[in-house]
């Protein structure tokens, strides 16, 4: 996967930080068969909604596949969000959706700072 897309597990965390969400990378290395690529936690402390990314499987039906294609689902156990899927690759429907259902960012996320 590219360094610079939303597909890639890094990049997408680092956009969400530059917008102000704490976000805590969970799992990356799914079987080569299974259609999820990773899966994020975001707000930890807050609202905790994990978001799992899928490659080349149909958004209705985990069986089917689509090839070539992508979506986000986003699930929090139904306290802020309905089980949600998206099939988009802009970070900015990603964080209105977020925002839309009361997930705002912490603005808390701070690099480690080493002593000099």
């Amino acid at each position: 996967m590219a360094h610079n897309k939303l597909t890639n597990i890094s990049y997408f965390c680092k956009r969400l930080r530059d917008n102000g969400y704490n976000v805590i990378k969970i799992y990356d290395e799914y079987n080569e068969a299974d259609p999820r690529c990773w899966t994020v936690v975001i707000e930890p402390r807050a609202a905790s909604v994990f978001c799992t990314l899928y490659k080349n499987a149909s958004i209705d039906n985990l069986k089917e596949s689509e090839i070539g294609h992508y979506f986000f689902e986003f699930y929090d156990g139904g306290q802020f969000l309905p089980n949600m899927k998206y099939k988009t690759l802009s970070m900015e429907v990603i964080i209105e959706h977020l925002i839309k259902h009361g997930i705002n960012p912490s603005y808390t996320y701070k690099k480690p700072e080493f002593d000099k």
